[in-house]
């Protein structure tokens, strides 16, 4: 279970977005006083996290900032997507 609150609706908001919301992985990493929250999900629906032009992120990241203003914590919002990983050789 997530303590933060904001991490937790970030999770909660991407779920609603996909089909598979079993597939959705969330990272924090806490640096100095930011927390980068990496959302990570099926290939398939990265585009859904996404959104056309980036359009969705842009929304998820701009509420974000709202947030990081009451929380006194600045917020970053990063997709991964599985598709565009390396893999080693």
């Amino acid at each position: 279970m997530v303590s933060d609150p904001v991490v937790a609706w970030v999770e909660q908001s991407v779920k609603l977005l996909v089909d598979h919301p079993e597939s959705v992985v969330v990272k924090v990493y806490e640096v100095a006083s930011r927390t980068i929250i990496e959302v990570t999900t099926n290939s398939s629906e990265t585009g859904k996290v996404i959104g056309r032009s980036g359009e969705t992120a842009m929304a998820l990241r701009k509420l974000l900032t709202a947030f990081s203003g009451r929380e006194k914590r600045h917020y970053q919002f990063e997709v991964n997507d599985p598709s565009r990983e390396r893999s080693a050789i």
